[in-house]
């Protein structure tokens, strides 16, 4: 074999940097598509905790006749002395999702944050977290709670409606409030119709449309925390000026938000569970979140 045979066999430095350059052209354009199963894997995963959770809330009020509100307070003996303890309505539904012995670890006589409920409220529900939020994500109080990603939403506040002209229905209130129980017979706009629980991603971190800020966190970090509950107040289009027309994705400070593209998964009293778009119509919304607001309200152009 001559010389200039055996130099043409291996490649050339030119023909090595073509075929780099289309090897990174095919990751460019198989990034997005892996990226995007990823999210549509998460997203499933998401939309099940709802499906989930769901069940345990009916559960729950099959067993006790009505819903658990979102903030618990009650008087109790500790120590000869009467003491006022605060729960959230999220320990309450362990025992109807598969979290058994978690619920019975979980002391209803001592207050969320006392020493004796550490244990618990440091252990992670992965059924009350998203995946697609960000994972490495713990709460930096002097409890040290494991997150959470949704909450109850408790009401649509007056604040709302100032912001965006809109009338307010006659009752405010949503399926899940704080101190008092709600009874089925009290949504009368339907459990259909009526929202419960909403995705509340990314705390204790702070998140406004979709970028990090390093701005003191948003409170009810922690799945336990009776503070993870929320009432709807939306923002202004910045998602930092409190009182709105946007309520889904602008900022996790209280409000509906996602690490989803597009909108947030919902649950309601029915069990079902929806993925409401960030342009939902904001009477649609309201009507939605109040139980007993006497709107009508067609469906199919929601969801």
């Amino acid at each position: 074999m001559s010389d200039e045979r055996r130099a043409r066999a291996g490649f050339t430095l030119v023909e090595l940097l073509v075929v780099i350059a289309i090897i990174g052209v095919l990751i460019s354009l198989l990034l997005p598509a892996v990226q995007a199963a990823r999210e549509a894997a998460n997203a499933s995963a998401c939309k099940n905790n709802f499906k989930q959770i769901g069940l345990a809330l009916l559960n729950y009020e099959l067993t006790w006749g009505a819903l658990p509100p979102s903030r618990i307070q009650y008087v109790t003996n500790i120590n000869g002395q009467d003491k006022n303890v605060l729960h959230s309505w999220t320990p309450a539904g362990l025992p109807f999702c598969e979290q058994s012995q978690l619920a019975t670890q979980y002391r209803w006589d001592r207050d969320w944050r006392a020493a004796e409920n550490r244990t618990v409220v440091q252990t992670t529900v992965a059924l009350y977290r998203c995946p697609s939020a960000p994972s490495s994500r713990r709460s930096n109080n002097f409890t040290g709670d494991a997150v959470g990603d949704l909450g109850a939403v408790n009401e649509v506040k007056q604040d709302f409606f100032d912001a965006t002209g809109i009338m307010p229905p006659s009752n405010r209130a949503a399926a899940m409030t704080r101190w008092v129980e709600t009874r089925f017979a009290e949504i009368t706009d339907g459990t259909s119709h009526t929202i419960t629980t909403a995705e509340c991603a990314g705390r204790p971190q702070l998140w406004i449309k979709g970028q990090l800020q390093d701005r003191s966190p948003p409170d009810g970090v922690g799945w336990a925390d009776p503070n993870c509950g929320f009432s709807i107040s939306g923002t202004q289009a910045d998602g930092v000026l409190v009182g709105g027309p946007c309520v889904i994705n602008c900022t996790n400070d209280s409000e509906v938000y996602s690490f989803h593209p597009g909108g947030a998964h919902t649950l309601f009293a029915d069990g079902s569970v929806h993925f409401l778009y960030e342009q939902i119509d904001l009477l649609t919304f309201v009507a939605l979140v109040t139980r007993a607001g006497g709107e009508v309200i067609d469906l199919k152009s929601v969801y």
